[in-house]
C-alpha cells in the first residue's frame, strides 16, 4: 500500500486519515516523541 493509499483509506472507524486529520494527535514522529523532535529540529519544525 502506498502512501497515498493509507492516507485515503476508509479503515479507521470508516473514515480516512484525511477525513479525520483535524483528530490526529502526534506523539512520535521518526521514533522520537515530538519534545525530542523539537529539540534536535528546531522550533521551525512546530
Amino acid at each position: 500500500m502506498t502512501a497515498e493509499e493509507l492516507f485515503n483509506a476508509k479503515i479507521y472507524g470508516g473514515k480516512s486519515i484525511k477525513e479525520r486529520w483535524n483528530e490526529i494527535v502526534l506523539i512520535q514522529i521518526f521514533g522520537m516523541n515530538t519534545d525530542d523532535w523539537t529539540d534536535v529540529f528546531g522550533a521551525e519544525a512546530e
